[in-house]
């Protein structure tokens, strides 16, 4: 049997029966916690029952020789780079709002915004974590790029970096409200 790219499969013919009856059933028959099967569960099986380690890559080729690619689960649209963030319009609304303000109304001791303290704002308030350049894609996409400063961290940013979090959640609590208009200066 040459699937998979012309090369010998690592599982034999006993292996992939079994893995074929497994993915046959419910994940929860096989004590994996899910709904249906991701391609990180099924690698996980094939660790835990045969003591081999695939790449995604592989493990997702396999279900699909396999003939189980539609067991899979489907990827949430909001996870996938490029699509809409996970912030609500009120999360953008309260965003643009508190780029008005100076990063004191969320207890950070700044005069002006950088990409770092919005992203601790907004994780703070939110929940949501946005890496550097995400966070720079939503200003810079809403025409505010401008109001956060693009230099390097000072000494005294790098001191309170770690008391810096637990004052945002304290303090961060502006709220986006109709008089704040995005208009106003």
């Amino acid at each position: 049997m040459l699937p998979l790219g012309g090369r010998r499969s690592a599982l034999d013919g006993k292996a992939r029966a079994k893995l074929t009856e497994a993915l046959a059933r419910r994940p929860r028959d096989y004590a994996v916690n899910r709904e249906r099967w991701t391609i990180g569960a099924v690698g996980q099986l094939i660790q835990r029952e045969f003591g081999l380690s695939f790449s995604r890559v592989y493990v997702r080729q396999l279900i699909i020789d396999l003939g189980f690619g539609d067991r899979l689960r489907t990827i949430n649209l909001s996870s996938v780079p490029g699509k809409p963030p996970k912030l609500e319009a009120e999360g953008f609304a309260w965003l643009l709002a508190v780029l008005k303000q100076s990063p004191r109304v969320c207890g950070i001791d700044a005069e002006r915004w950088t990409n770092a303290r919005l992203r601790l704002a907004v994780e703070a308030r939110y929940g949501v974590r946005y890496s550097h350049s995400h966070m720079w894609k939503i200003i810079s996409e809403h025409g505010l790029s401008s109001l956060v400063s693009r230099g390097r961290k000072s000494p005294t940013d790098r001191a309170n970096a770690a008391t810096v979090g637990s004052a945002i959640e304290l303090r961060c609590e502006l709220r986006y409200h109709p008089a704040l208009s995005l208009d106003e200066e």
